[in-house]
């Protein structure tokens, strides 16, 4: 809620027309939770609450955000599962459906797609988890244009969001037949070190949360 704030303040001199407020990308560190919490490929997590408790806590984080932003300008939710959440954020992503479903100021897309796009003015951004394994940069050029060829033609500037990584990333990439090209921005993370991080020495990154100003014409 901090960085909500500070980001509300950097963008006051901005006409806000709409919030995209993508949810998701391992929110849940664990999607399985019995005998032992774990991914939902089963590897074994670490988890200081019980199951319940961090699912009704990350609902109630959730909502207070979204309805913070919605008192300010309507607001676009987008539902991302990730590798480690992907059952589990669609539950949450039902239960907004319905806890918002007579409020005209929010939208949640929770379709079961992993890829989901959100056209604005001539801009098109794409988000998935983005786990390299599981689809290489160099095929996310082509899905684009594959999946939503009309968003395609209709817009000028394309990129990804993705998270799996949680550090900030940018990559480039293009196609050399027909030179269009696509920015593929990993988001960083705002979550701490776990211990599974500091026995591996992943301890050097610096978490943070990042949002971007979208311009309907440049």
């Amino acid at each position: 809620f901090d960085a909500l704030e500070y980001f509300l303040n950097m963008a006051h001199m901005f006409d806000i027309e709409e919030f995209l407020f993508p949810i998701g990308n391992d929110f849940f560190n664990s999607d399985k939770d019995y005998p032992f919490p774990s991914t939902t490929a089963g590897t074994p997590q670490e988890s200081d609450l019980r199951w319940q408790k961090s699912f009704k806590i990350g609902r109630e984080m959730t909502i207070q955000a979204i309805n913070f932003l919605s008192n300010i300008a309507p607001v676009k939710v987008v539902v991302v599962p990730g590798n480690h959440d992907y059952q589990k954020m669609f539950y949450l992503g039902d239960l907004l459906e319905a806890y918002y479903e007579k409020n005209e100021n929010v939208e949640v897309d929770n379709s079961p797609k992993s890829r989901k796009y959100v056209k604005y003015g001539v801009n098109l951004i794409g988000f998935t988890h983005g786990r390299p394994t599981d689809i290489p940069e160099s095929r996310l050029l082509l899905l684009m244009p594959q999946e939503v060829p009309g968003l395609w033609a209709e817009t000028k500037y394309r990129e990804w969001h993705c998270g799996d990584i949680h550090h900030k990333k940018k990559v480039s990439v293009r196609s050399e037949e027909d030179h269009q090209g696509i920015n593929i921005r990993y988001m960083r993370s705002l979550k701490g070190t776990d211990s599974w991080e500091y026995s591996k020495g992943y301890v050097g990154s610096i978490g943070g949360a990042e949002a971007y100003i979208w311009d309907k014409e440049h």
